[in-house]
């Protein structure tokens, strides 16, 4: 089976550059949610965005993303199945992370 979910713009980008991640499996990579703000955290490495904070990607969860909830069920059935993911981000959160815009489930 093979998705796409893409097209959300996050919340105060400050910068336009684009990476990609993968395909890569996440099964051993952590992801944290936090309550408030609403923010998914995939902590995986991120090489060439030009972001502060590189080292992970970032999915904010609220109303103004509203594929958050399909992308986070998407990492979480990748995570559990062991499939592979290609993550890509665009921009940088206000916080200087990566903002993770697309998955592609394999």
């Amino acid at each position: 089976m093979k998705s796409f979910l893409a097209g959300l713009c996050l919340a105060l980008p400050i910068a336009a550059v684009a990476s990609s991640v993968g395909p890569i499996s996440i099964t051993a990579d952590k992801l944290q949610i936090i309550s408030s703000p609403q923010i998914a955290y995939l902590y995986v490495t991120v090489s060439g965005s030009g972001c502060t904070n590189g080292t992970a990607a970032v999915l904010v969860m609220d109303t103004t993303n509203p594929a958050a909830n399909s992308m986070y069920a998407t990492l979480l059935t990748a995570k559990t199945s062991g499939a592979q993911v290609t993550i890509t981000t665009s921009g940088c959160t206000s916080s200087g992370y990566p903002a993770i815009n697309s998955i592609y489930l394999d």
